[in-house]
């Protein structure tokens, strides 16, 4: 997508064959009026399913933390990106005023798809964690021995599923009577699930509970409980204002479009 870009931008600063007043006439306005009604659908349908994700979260007005509808209705859009003769063609099509923004706005494109691929890729990682849970059921700490003459220290971490005697992660929980042999765990919110064992013991390397003090009460009063659920709703946010504003800037550009072809 980035190469189709530059190539884009070599025809805009060195003009088009047979002239621009006749490629915006031509069968390549036609291309970037199609292609531009296409990404404006991807992006209105995007547009749409985060106002009603909103509509049924907290309050009637915004997101709830680990909205699988939501999460489902996303991994159906696809913002695909453009064919490169399609940007080629678009760059001999618009006047020069408006060049920059189409070559601007195709490259927001790419960036907003990665953006909505990488929330869906994490929103489902952060399915594994336990909804409703205590703190204690939330954290742990692992215990680092500080090898080869470093200073031991323990790390914080998010809980996710226990791992049983089959050595799989159960979200569910293990069967009845069966302890954890061990639990998927991560310390960063939207970093990979590891896995670690769990012996009971205070011994390097293994996950460690916290108990229920008060420390630990107040640290997570008013809090959701979950690191994570604030890198997913701050996802949110930026996937919605750069649709509205890519909405916006698709409408410009096909105005200018307009008044090109009128010329």
């Amino acid at each position: 997508m980035r190469g189709a870009l530059i190539v884009a931008a070599v025809y805009l600063s060195l003009g088009c064959k047979g002239g621009a007043d006749s490629a915006r006439q031509g069968p390549g306005a036609t291309l970037l009026r199609e292609d531009l009604q296409d990404k404006g659908k991807q992006l209105v349908h995007l547009q749409n399913s985060l106002l009603s994700a909103k509509e049924r979260g907290p309050g009637g007005g915004s997101f709830a933390p680990g909205d699988a509808e939501l999460t489902a209705r996303l991994g159906e859009i696809k913002l695909v990106p453009s064919a490169q003769e399609r940007l080629i063609a678009a760059a001999c099509v618009v006047a020069p005023d408006a060049s920059g923004m189409l070559v601007e706005f195709y490259a927001r494109v790419s960036t907003l798809a990665e953006r909505l691929e990488d929330h869906v890729r994490l929103s489902k990682m952060d399915e594994k964690r336990p909804r409703g849970a205590s703190p204690e059921q939330t954290f742990a700490v692992v215990l680092h021995s500080g090898r080869e003459g470093g200073t031991a220290f323990a790390e914080l971490v998010e809980l996710g599923d226990p791992v049983c005697g089959d050595l799989r992660p159960r979200s569910g929980g293990c069967g009845d009577g069966e302890r954890p042999t061990g639990f998927q765990f991560r310390a960063m919110p939207e970093g990979p699930w590891g896995t670690k064992r769990w012996s009971g013991e205070l011994t390097a390397d293994t996950i460690v509970p916290l108990g229920p003090t008060g420390v630990l009460g107040a640290l997570t009063t008013g809090s959701t409980g979950h690191v994570s659920d604030l890198s997913y709703l701050r996802r949110l946010s930026e996937i919605e204002t750069m649709t509205s504003q890519l909405l916006e800037m698709r409408r410009v550009v096909e105005n200018r479009l307009a008044s090109a072809k009128a010329r």
